[in-house]
């Protein structure tokens, strides 16, 4: 018998050899797919040639090709955002800007004379993600105003204060929260800040091929109306523009009727009354809670409403990145992640395109489809159960089901239709997708040519956990952690989400991205940009210096996406990602800091 024992396990050999071949020929045959749908979304979306610095306009996708769920059509959704924020006839804004669509519940300004309780149904800014509980209290109210303030339906004759951006001396994040003290100062003494052209230092040389140097426009959407910043400029180049920084009774300068003053540079972190003036007190609506060791305590409510008040206007300041930086972004997304991307989207499309020719079959044999239909329920597998629902649903309707490689021009406008990248809102539900009929809810003219797909958050690879890992010139002004502290911290975290494995790493030195080899329990994705080689290298330089600022704001805008975000707060950069989440549905997503500071 001894023989026939070895014929078995030949036979059993032989067979598996088959088997693995064949499961061999599949693995490469998606694997060829997978390249091939990588290398179409690459040629679309125009990332071939890393110095173009410009979406294609429009995108061209090949007929079998899906749209690539980790990127955006910069140049419709830039031309969207654009006309989202266009006045209509006579300076009417659009209904999400309207003043009488933003009245509290009920028609009262708040429940208590400190302004809390006060909820905002009304206004809903387009670039305000998640309900709004999951933003900070008023998210939506102060966007809705700051933008009303700042884009006026005239400046003919408007009072203006003028400023320019922070130098080189400033870090970004710091910039940023100046800039937010600035506005604060403009709302208080009611004019419309206006921040000089050309002084945005950090704007590196990108810009300049695109005819904006040194322009913040260059990376984000303005800040103020073009024809403010006409007004204060005229006014500013006739002499008419006085500088009261130095000058006695700044005060009563402001509050006069002077119409442009200058308002030159200076340190004012703390200038930012114009949030208890104008919005009561809403921070103390959801107290920002910090726990160290075994305890948990609150902020002090100055430090609440520092943090609110920088949040709304980092969010503002930062609403929509520019064609050029939508642009930017996309690239580092396919690059980082993107062939993971088309590995998933290649698989579900196999998979669906074999249900879709079964389902068509089924169509096809109706008397075998009834005949399936009778048959008992333990000879059938569920499959079939909805393959012939769907079936005779398709047959009573005469409909046909197609694939999503099928009719190309069929499927996308199908797609459109049905999976629209919709936005989240608070109270009800505002599509990204706005009609330009907006403009006058009660016409049926289409000013701007039909629905303006605003865009909502793209698709990322997710549970996914951001980290930013500093060793450079910041050990002066706290204690720095390698990756290694890092990752111990998200561990904790796999204490809540298990399944959480995906890093996405931010970082001056190469030495950091280098040690992610050694933790290959955690999957990393980083931009693809050099980086200074030690720690020693960063003493004497400063790390927005080196790489271009479209990487760097790419970076900040990836990181503020994710689920969870490991950093120090006593960083005005990590300030600027804690307020991004904080004013775009991420309120209470986890946060963990090895430093807090105001």
């Amino acid at each position: 018998m001894a023989w026939l024992t070895t014929v078995v396990l030949l036979l059993l050999a032989h067979w598996a050899g088959f088997a693995e071949a064949g499961n061999l020929f599949a693995d490469q045959e998606h694997e060829t797919r997978t390249q091939a749908l990588f290398d179409e979304w690459t040629q679309a979306y125009g990332l071939e040639d890393s110095s173009a610095l410009l979406p294609p306009a429009p995108l061209a996708l090949p007929p079998n090709v899906p749209p690539a769920p980790h990127l955006e059509d910069c140049a419709a959704r830039t031309a969207a955002r654009r006309a989202a924020e266009e006045r209509g006839e006579g300076g009417t804004p659009l209904a999400w800007a309207r003043e009488e669509s933003g009245e509290c519940c009920g028609g009262s300004g708040g429940s208590g004379e400190d302004g809390r309780g006060c909820c905002n149904c009304g206004p809903q800014p387009p670039w305000v993600r998640g309900s709004d509980a999951a933003n900070l209290a008023m998210t939506r109210g102060a966007q809705r105003d700051m933008w009303r303030h700042q884009f006026p339906a005239s400046c003919t004759g408007r009072r203006l204060m003028l400023t320019r951006w922070p130098g080189l001396h400033h870090g970004m994040g710091s910039m940023v929260h100046v800039m937010g003290a600035y506005l604060s100062i403009a709302l208080r003494s009611n004019r419309t800040l206006v921040v000089m052209p050309g002084t945005f230092e950090r704007a590196t040389r990108e810009c300049e091929d695109l005819h904006k140097a040194q322009q913040w426009e260059c990376y984000f959407f303005p800040i103020s109306s073009p024809g403010c910043v006409q007004e204060a400029m005229a006014a500013h180049d006739r002499g008419e523009a006085p500088d009261i920084w130095a000058q006695e009774g700044r005060e009563d300068m402001l509050a006069g009727a002077t119409q442009v003053v200058y308002l030159a540079l200076s340190s004012l972190f703390g200038d930012i009354d114009a949030a208890r003036l104008r919005w009561g007190k809403p921070w103390l609506d959801r107290p920002h809670t910090i726990q160290e060791a075994a305890s948990i305590s609150t902020q002090e409510p100055d430090w609440m409403m520092a943090r609110w008040w920088r949040a709304q206007t980092t969010r503002f300041l930062l609403r929509w990145p520019s064609a050029h930086l939508c642009h930017v972004i996309n690239r580092v997304r396919h690059v980082s992640y993107g062939l993971l991307v088309a590995n998933r989207v290649a698989a579900v499309a196999a998979q669906q395109g074999s249900i879709v020719e079964s389902l068509n079959a089924t169509v096809a044999a109706s008397s075998a489809a009834t005949s399936a239909a009778t048959s008992s329920a333990e000879e059938r597998d569920p499959l079939d159960d909805l393959l012939l629902l769907i079936a005779a649903k398709a047959r009573e309707t005469g409909r046909e089901i197609l694939a999503a490689n099928g009719n190309a021009t069929r499927v996308r406008s199908l797609q459109s239709h049905v999976w629209p990248n919709r936005g989240r809102s608070g109270c009800h539900n505002l599509p990204s997708s706005i009609p330009a009929a907006f403009h006058n809810p009660s016409s049926s003219q289409q000013p701007h040519g039909g629905s303006m797909d605003v865009g909502g958050e793209v698709f990322m690879v997710r549970p996914v956990v951001s980290m930013h890992v500093r060793l450079s010139d910041k050990g002066s002004e706290m204690g720095l952690h390698p990756l290694p502290s890092f990752l111990v911290m998200a561990s904790r975290l796999r204490q809540h989400r298990p399944d959480l494995r995906h890093v996405w790493l931010s970082t001056e030195v190469q030495s950091v991205i280098d040690e992610t080899n050694d933790h290959p329990d955690w999957t990393f994705f980083y931009t693809n940009s050099s980086r200074v080689n030690s720690a020693e290298q960063m003493k004497d330089a400063h790390e927005n210096a080196r790489q271009p600022m479209g990487i760097i704001f790419a970076n900040l805008l990836i990181t503020s996406e994710c689920d969870y975000f490991i950093g120090s707060l006593g960083s005005n950069w990590n300030r600027l990602i804690d307020e991004l989440r904080s004013t775009n549905g991420r309120l209470y997503a986890g946060l963990i800091s090895f430093t807090f500071g105001l």
